[in-house]
């Protein structure tokens, strides 16, 4: 299972709880465990490569194909944006080349 936060907040909770119950008849106590937890902080929003603060308009640097205009990163012309889901890397936007059909 992935879980995608994004948020503006200084701050999050992450907050795991399950219902399990012990099997009927049985004197034991259920148990889980969790196997890989990772947590991804990254300062800049998820079009920006550098930026100067959170926001999409604060970039200063932008991945692949995408260029810088005005602190916000665009795809060049004869692409357009992708999102990668669930986004477990820097790199969560990236442009395809058009078909024929988005030039």
């Amino acid at each position: 299972m992935f879980a995608v936060f994004i948020h503006g907040n200084p701050t999050e909770s992450i907050i795991i709880e399950t219902d399990l119950a012990a099997p009927t008849g049985l004197n034991i106590a259920s148990w889980w465990g969790i196997r890989e937890f990772q947590v991804h902080l990254a300062k800049c929003d998820v079009e920006c490569a550098k930026c100067d603060g959170p926001e999409n308009t604060d970039c200063t640097d932008c991945y692949g194909l995408m260029e810088l205009r005005d602190g916000s990163c665009h795809c060049k012309i004869g692409s357009y944006k992708v999102k990668i889901l669930p986004c477990l890397t820097d790199l969560c936007v990236e442009c395809k080349p058009c078909p024929d059909a988005c030039k």
